[in-house]
Protein backbone atom coordinates (compact mmCIF):
# COMPACT_ATOMS: atom_id res chain seq x y z
CA UNK A 1 0.00 0.00 0.00
CA UNK A 2 1.08 3.31 -0.96
CA UNK A 3 0.72 5.83 2.50
CA UNK A 4 1.07 9.73 2.48
CA UNK A 5 2.15 10.85 5.72
CA UNK A 6 2.29 14.45 6.93
CA UNK A 7 5.04 15.00 9.47
CA UNK A 8 6.99 12.53 8.59
CA UNK A 9 10.36 13.38 9.61
CA UNK A 10 8.56 14.01 13.03
CA UNK A 11 9.81 12.36 16.22
CA UNK A 12 6.68 9.86 15.91
CA UNK A 13 6.81 10.51 12.17
CA UNK A 14 9.63 9.12 11.29
CA UNK A 15 9.07 6.07 13.88
CA UNK A 16 5.93 5.53 11.57
CA UNK A 17 7.63 5.62 8.48
CA UNK A 18 10.37 3.18 9.59
CA UNK A 19 7.62 1.23 10.45
CA UNK A 20 5.84 1.04 7.19
CA UNK A 21 8.78 0.47 4.75
CA UNK A 22 9.52 -2.59 7.20
CA UNK A 23 6.27 -3.67 6.66
CA UNK A 24 6.66 -2.96 2.84
CA UNK A 25 4.80 -0.15 2.11
CA UNK A 26 5.53 2.45 0.24
CA UNK A 27 5.76 6.20 1.78
CA UNK A 28 5.58 9.36 0.30
CA UNK A 29 6.17 11.50 2.73
CA UNK A 30 5.62 15.35 2.88
CA UNK A 31 8.56 17.57 2.98
CA UNK A 32 8.39 21.15 3.61
CA UNK A 33 12.75 21.62 3.24
CA UNK A 34 15.60 19.98 0.94
CA UNK A 35 16.63 18.59 4.30
CA UNK A 36 13.77 16.82 5.31
CA UNK A 37 14.01 15.27 1.60
CA UNK A 38 16.78 13.92 2.16
CA UNK A 39 16.14 12.66 5.16
CA UNK A 40 12.70 10.56 3.45
CA UNK A 41 15.15 9.30 0.49
CA UNK A 42 17.58 8.51 3.18
CA UNK A 43 15.09 6.44 4.89
CA UNK A 44 13.53 5.10 1.84
CA UNK A 45 10.67 6.96 1.07
CA UNK A 46 9.54 9.37 -1.97
CA UNK A 47 9.91 12.98 -1.41
CA UNK A 48 5.92 14.93 -1.69
CA UNK A 49 7.41 18.75 -1.44
CA UNK A 50 4.85 20.82 -0.04
CA UNK A 51 3.74 22.12 3.26
CA UNK A 52 0.66 22.12 5.54
CA UNK A 53 -0.66 25.33 4.54
CA UNK A 54 -0.40 23.97 1.01
CA UNK A 55 -4.06 22.81 0.94
CA UNK A 56 -3.74 21.82 -3.08
CA UNK A 57 -0.29 20.27 -2.17
CA UNK A 58 -1.30 17.94 0.45
CA UNK A 59 -4.92 16.81 -1.76
CA UNK A 60 -2.78 15.82 -4.16
CA UNK A 61 -0.54 13.97 -2.44
CA UNK A 62 -3.80 12.28 -1.02
CA UNK A 63 -4.66 11.44 -4.31
CA UNK A 64 -1.15 9.97 -5.17
CA UNK A 65 -1.86 6.93 -2.26
CA UNK A 66 -3.95 4.83 -1.15
CA UNK A 67 -4.27 5.94 2.72
CA UNK A 68 -2.96 8.99 4.69
CA UNK A 69 -1.67 9.28 7.87
CA UNK A 70 -1.67 12.92 9.02
CA UNK A 71 1.33 13.58 11.87
CA UNK A 72 2.16 17.13 10.66
CA UNK A 73 1.06 20.33 12.77
CA UNK A 74 2.96 23.94 12.48
CA UNK A 75 4.56 23.45 16.28
CA UNK A 76 6.94 26.74 15.08
CA UNK A 77 4.53 29.26 14.73
CA UNK A 78 4.04 30.81 18.35
CA UNK A 79 0.50 30.91 17.62
CA UNK A 80 -1.42 28.04 18.68
CA UNK A 81 -4.61 29.35 17.48
CA UNK A 82 -3.52 29.69 13.71
CA UNK A 83 -1.37 26.66 13.91
CA UNK A 84 -4.62 24.92 14.51
CA UNK A 85 -6.69 26.35 11.96
CA UNK A 86 -4.09 25.38 9.79
CA UNK A 87 -4.36 21.85 10.84
CA UNK A 88 -8.06 22.46 10.32
CA UNK A 89 -7.73 23.44 6.81
CA UNK A 90 -5.25 20.51 5.87
CA UNK A 91 -7.30 17.85 7.40
CA UNK A 92 -9.97 19.42 5.55
CA UNK A 93 -8.25 19.40 2.50
CA UNK A 94 -7.06 15.84 2.85
CA UNK A 95 -10.58 14.33 3.29
CA UNK A 96 -11.90 16.45 1.12
CA UNK A 97 -9.58 14.62 -1.88
CA UNK A 98 -10.60 11.54 -0.30
CA UNK A 99 -14.52 12.09 -0.12
CA UNK A 100 -16.59 8.96 -1.31
CA UNK A 101 -13.46 6.17 -2.22
CA UNK A 102 -12.03 4.04 -0.22
CA UNK A 103 -8.63 5.16 0.73
CA UNK A 104 -7.63 5.54 4.37
CA UNK A 105 -7.30 8.57 6.42
CA UNK A 106 -5.55 8.61 10.28
CA UNK A 107 -5.09 11.59 12.20
CA UNK A 108 -3.52 12.26 15.35
CA UNK A 109 -4.02 15.90 17.33
CA UNK A 110 -3.06 16.48 20.95
CA UNK A 111 -6.66 17.23 21.08
CA UNK A 112 -7.76 13.55 21.20
CA UNK A 113 -6.27 13.74 24.94
CA UNK A 114 -9.32 15.27 25.89
CA UNK A 115 -12.21 14.25 28.02
CA UNK A 116 -15.19 13.27 25.74
CA UNK A 117 -17.82 15.71 26.45
CA UNK A 118 -15.55 18.50 27.83
CA UNK A 119 -14.22 21.72 25.74
CA UNK A 120 -10.73 22.79 25.89
CA UNK A 121 -9.58 26.28 26.28
CA UNK A 122 -6.88 28.17 24.60
CA UNK A 123 -4.77 29.44 26.13
CA UNK A 124 -5.89 27.54 29.24
CA UNK A 125 -7.81 28.80 31.92
CA UNK A 126 -5.39 30.93 34.09
CA UNK A 127 -5.88 32.58 37.28
CA UNK A 128 -9.78 32.35 36.70
CA UNK A 129 -9.93 33.87 33.49
CA UNK A 130 -12.14 32.31 31.34
CA UNK A 131 -11.01 31.80 27.60
CA UNK A 132 -13.48 30.81 24.83
CA UNK A 133 -13.42 27.27 24.13
CA UNK A 134 -10.58 26.10 21.14
CA UNK A 135 -13.61 24.05 19.78
CA UNK A 136 -15.96 26.45 18.97
CA UNK A 137 -13.48 28.22 17.19
CA UNK A 138 -12.84 25.35 14.67
CA UNK A 139 -10.35 23.48 16.44
CA UNK A 140 -11.33 19.67 16.07
CA UNK A 141 -12.62 17.98 18.89
CA UNK A 142 -11.51 14.60 19.99
CA UNK A 143 -11.88 11.55 18.02
CA UNK A 144 -14.23 9.20 19.17
CA UNK A 145 -16.72 6.60 17.86
CA UNK A 146 -17.56 9.02 15.35
CA UNK A 147 -16.70 11.59 12.63
CA UNK A 148 -16.15 14.38 15.78
CA UNK A 149 -14.16 16.94 13.45
CA UNK A 150 -15.84 20.75 12.84
CA UNK A 151 -16.51 22.46 9.60
CA UNK A 152 -15.55 21.50 6.38
CA UNK A 153 -13.45 18.24 7.47
CA UNK A 154 -16.89 17.38 8.73
CA UNK A 155 -18.69 17.77 5.80
CA UNK A 156 -16.03 15.72 3.75
CA UNK A 157 -16.84 12.92 6.40
CA UNK A 158 -20.50 12.85 6.19
CA UNK A 159 -19.95 12.93 2.67
CA UNK A 160 -18.43 9.67 2.50
CA UNK A 161 -14.54 10.29 3.08
CA UNK A 162 -13.21 7.97 5.56
CA UNK A 163 -12.89 9.71 9.37
CA UNK A 164 -10.10 10.13 11.63
CA UNK A 165 -11.27 7.23 13.83
CA UNK A 166 -11.54 4.47 10.84
CA UNK A 167 -15.68 5.23 10.57
CA UNK A 168 -17.17 5.80 7.27
CA UNK A 169 -20.23 8.35 6.89
CA UNK A 170 -22.07 8.80 4.12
Amino acid sequence: MRIFVTGATGFIGSAVVRELLDAGHQVLGLARTDRAGETLAWLGAAVHKGELSDLESLAAGALACEGVIHLGFVHDSGDFPAAAETDREAIAAMGGALANSDKIFIGTSGTMLLAPGRLAAWPPRHRGRRRRSAIGRGVPRPFGRGCSLDGDARRACDGGAPCADGAWRG
